[in-house]
């Protein structure tokens, strides 16, 4: 059995700890901090695979900033728990936005259903330590650059939308596994998307004509959803 060693930084303790035992009742190791600092000097010193942050802290996109541009492991998964009560579903997508902008790998709310919280630290955890060459992602003749959020096919640019290219990574990050649309709306709309789940279809088929030939690992699945089969 894999074990996980992770940070949790959060001011409000409570507001995590239902999520926190659950973790730590399935085998993961988990740091309680409650100073961002602290954070940053356990996260530099290279133990750690994953941190689960909550947005109480102080300047939470600062943090983010500082942590990507600092010591810390730069495969270092990073989770943010959002607090979205009393938020305008529009000003929580925005923050999200910029917690993905500034490098965050997955953004949740903290009242989510923490057996989702560990999938998606395992899913985060399992990117971090998959065999690839700085933060290069290939499959076939794709390759996908994640830090500057650029793709190329047989080493000619595709122009993807943003939604295309999380849609794409999405697929990669979760090979072999039928995802519904409900996740990828999800995942990546967010939670406060209303609209008509379709629009995953219409963006995938986007995204299968600008892969072209390669745009044949993404399968559908009947009434499923989608699934990537490398």
């Amino acid at each position: 059995m894999v074990i996980i060693n992770l940070i949790c930084v959060a001011r409000s303790q409570e507001a995590v700890a239902r999520i926190l035992d659950f973790l730590e009742s399935r085998g993961v190791l988990v740091a309680r901090i409650t100073e961002p600092q602290e954070a940053f000097d356990l996260a530099s010193n290279g133990r750690f695979d994953v941190l689960l942050v909550l947005d109480d802290i102080k300047d939470p996109v600062e943090f983010l900033k500082s942590l990507r541009s600092g010591k810390a492991p730069k495969d270092m998964g990073v989770i943010f728990l959002q607090q979205t009560s009393g938020v305008a579903p529009a000003c929580a997508l925005e923050r999200r936005l910029e917690f993905f902008d500034y490098g965050a790998d997955d953004c949740l709310p903290v009242n989510c259903d923490a057996r989702e919280v560990l999938s998606r630290i395992k899913a985060v955890y399992r990117r971090a330590v998959a065999p690839a060459a700085g933060n290069i992602v290939r499959l076939g003749a794709i390759e996908i650059d994640l830090d500057k959020r650029q793709v190329a096919v047989n080493g000619n640019p595709v122009e993807l939308t943003a939604k295309e290219f999380e849609l794409l990574f999405a697929f990669v990050s979760m090979p072999n596994r039928v995802l519904s649309r409900q996740y990828l709306i999800e995942r990546v709309w967010g939670y406060s998307y209303f609209g008509s789940p379709r629009t995953v279809d219409v963006h995938v088929t986007r995204l299968r004509r600008k892969l072209g030939p390669e745009s044949r690992y993404i399968k559908t699945m009947p009434c499923a959803g989608y699934k990537l089969v490398p």
